[in-house]
């Protein structure tokens, strides 16, 4: 009994009117990546990470986990609670090889719930990982921001966004689609999505992006980001590697997607974009322990089951569209960064309709005196932006506190 894969949440599909009848539970079987499937409930560890009343019906998704966060979804299935297990260990068996010892753990786990509520978060990179010396330099010259962005969304409504998104995508690229090789698995990336020419001779993209931006705050989601700008310069002379600014804006994204998370009074989990296996087991280990370490000051970082969890866009639709939220994202951070960037299009095509669809917590952290940005202030013009906006702390209201701070600034360090 799978769920449709139609434009169709839940809810509408029973015909039901009651949102809260329907709920989404979650599970992750922890595997072991060389046997690759998991061989009972000795040999994993599987989580419960969303859960409902028993009188609910509830959509059952059924994920594999390995050891390196890498997911395999396994199946999708809508049933009530007190008959989940019958419907899930026969579905299981059908579609996982070894299947009975996967259905098993499934089938004595599943009981085990955490609440009746959880967030999905879906992330992509922006901007560019390497050096930034200038958009002149000969080599170094590709973005001056690096970052993850994306949306969250109630874990409740997710398949039915995701659905949604696939539908408009089917809609704007139906030729390309139809032409390629592996129409399942073929997606536009948000560099294209967002280039110049794209937008200004393709007036239905725009339409489309802020159309499913408006779906998402309909289901209770909301986009976000949060990038760093990088110190102009090589490497050798910044001191700065791609790995530093990756394990830096990650860490403090999860920070911040953890306290929206404390803010709407839900867990959370996220899931990336999929990118090479050695680089993907060495971030894991630094997140377990900087969550592991965050967690003994900051509460909110409880709400986070997993580190980040990482699943191929070619086989999921609500990655990709996390990818377009990142092509949009770093459009408007070169356009509020760069003097004579070519993306001022970022203000008029997207400002007016979905400002106010970032979370609190989103944000471009910018180096020196400039003030950081702030959720939609992305897409404002930066000149106005610049002469509004207030650097740092509320001393900068005062002129003389600002003279002051700025003195500070400035004057010599005196080290003991």
């Amino acid at each position: 009994m799978r769920l449709p894969s139609k434009g169709v949440s839940p809810v509408e599909q029973k015909g039901s009117r009651d949102i809260q009848s329907v709920g989404l539970m979650m599970i992750w079987v922890r595997a072991s990546v060389n046997e690759r499937w998991p061989v009972g409930c000795d040999g994993c560890e599987a989580h419960i990470a969303h859960g409902c009343q028993s009188s609910s019906r509830v959509v059952l998704t059924v994920l594999l986990v390995y050891e390196d966060n890498f997911v395999n979804p396994v199946c999708f299935i809508h049933a009530t609670l007190p008959t989940i297990i019958s419907v899930a260990v026969p579905e299981i068996m059908d579609c996982a090889p070894l299947r009975r010892a996967h259905a098993m753990c499934v089938g004595s786990c599943v009981n085990r719930t955490m609440g009746s509520f959880m967030l999905i978060a879906y992330l992509d990179e922006f901007g560019h990982v390497g050096p930034f010396v200038s958009r002149d330099h000969a080599r170094h010259n590709s973005h001056p921001v690096f970052g993850y962005a994306g949306y969250i969304i109630p874990a409740k409504n997710a398949r039915y966004f995701g659905a949604e998104f696939l539908r408009v995508k089917r809609t704007l690229f139906r030729t390309e689609i139809e032409e390629a090789k592996n129409p399942a698995q073929w997606e536009r990336k948000g560099a294209e999505y967002f280039s110049t020419g794209s937008i200004t001779k393709r007036p239905e993209q725009v339409r489309a992006f802020t159309g499913l931006v408006t779906k998402l705050l309909a289901n209770g989601g909301n986009l976000f980001y949060y990038g760093d700008e990088k110190l102009r310069g090589t490497v050798k002379e910044t001191r700065k590697t791609s790995e530093d600014y990756t394990v830096d804006a990650l860490r403090e994204t999860i920070n911040r997607i953890c306290r929206h998370a404390e803010r709407k009074g839900e867990e959370v989990v996220i899931f990336m974009d999929d990118f090479t296996e050695k680089s993907r087991r060495e971030l894991v280990v630094q997140m377990y322990g900087h969550i592991y370490e965050r967690t003994k000051s900051y509460d909110e970082m409880r709400l986070i089951v997993e580190p980040p969890l990482h699943i191929d866009s070619k086989v999921n639709s609500s990655v990709q569209f996390a990818d377009w939220v990142c092509g949009l994202v770093g459009r408007a951070a070169d356009y509020q960064l760069i003097a004579d960037s070519t993306f001022s299009w970022v203000e008029e095509k997207f400002a007016p309709k979905i400002t106010g669809s970032f979370t609190y917590e989103s944000k471009i952290r910018m180096l020196g005196k400039e003030p950081d940005i702030h959720n939609s202030e992305i897409l404002k013009d930066p000149r106005i932006l610049n002469g509004t906006r207030q650097v740092g702390s509320i001393g900068n209201l005062n002129p003389q506190l600002a003279a002051f701070y700025e003195k500070l600034r400035t004057s010599p360090k005196v080290t003991a």
